[in-house]
């Protein structure tokens, strides 16, 4: 009789990117019709609050790592980089937040309009 041959094994880390990086983690997964998400181009301490000023969210995230936010009103970030974290909006990627390095406090994720409102004042 045949013997049925076993597949692979998985391997034990997973491979890099094809740029040679790691695969980036996405968190807030839950959130998958979420309009906005922080991406981190550089390691990036992020907290999120939810309008009650509950936090629903904090980490450091690494470069590639993906935060989906809640598609709700008042979510509120703070970083300790603000020049390593980007946010992208309905798949378009802005700037940096901020300079590498800068300490940013509530800054408000608008869901409904294109652009980051935060506690620098507007151009």
């Amino acid at each position: 009789p045949a013997i049925a041959a076993l597949p692979p094994a998985a391997p034990a880390t997973p491979p890099p990117a094809a740029d040679g990086a790691l695969p980036s983690k996405v968190y807030g997964t839950q959130n998958a019709a979420s309009r906005i998400q922080l991406r981190a181009t550089q390691d990036s301490w992020i907290q999120v609050r939810d309008n009650s000023g509950e936090i629903i969210f904090t980490r450091v995230l690494k470069p590639g790592d993906v935060y989906r936010v809640p598609d709700r009103s008042g979510i509120r970030v703070r970083t300790g980089n603000a020049g390593g974290l980007v946010v992208v909006t309905d798949g378009v990627e802005g700037a940096p937040l901020g300079a590498v390095g800068q300490v940013l406090r509530d800054v408000s994720l608008d869901q409904h309009a294109p652009t980051l409102r935060g506690s620098a004042p507007a151009h």
